[in-house]
C-alpha cells in the first residue's frame, strides 16, 4: 500500500471523493494508489497544495500493519 492510499483511507474518503478533492480522474487516482503510475509534473503541483513537500514520499510503499477505521 502506498502512503497516498493510506492518506485516503485515514481521511475516510472513497476513491471518487479523493479524486474530486484532488482534481484528478478516478482511474488516475487508482493507478497512483497502486503504484502503477507516477504523477505528472502538473499532478504533482496539484498534490503539493494538499501535501506540501511530502509529495515525493507519497508513492512509497508502506509495509507495516496499519489499522484503518471503516
Amino acid at each position: 500500500m502506498t502512503r497516498f492510499k493510506l492518506w485516503r483511507l485515514q481521511e475516510g474518503l472513497t476513491q471518487a471523493q479523493a479524486a474530486q478533492r484532488l482534481r484528478i480522474g478516478e482511474s488516475t487516482l487508482a493507478m497512483l494508489e497502486s503504484g502503477r503510475l507516477r504523477p505528472t509534473s502538473a499532478q504533482q503541483e496539484r498534490l503539493r497544495t494538499h501535501f506540501g513537500d511530502l509529495t515525493d514520499s507519497l508513492f512509497d510503499s508502506v509495509s507495516e500493519r496499519i489499522e484503518v477505521a471503516p
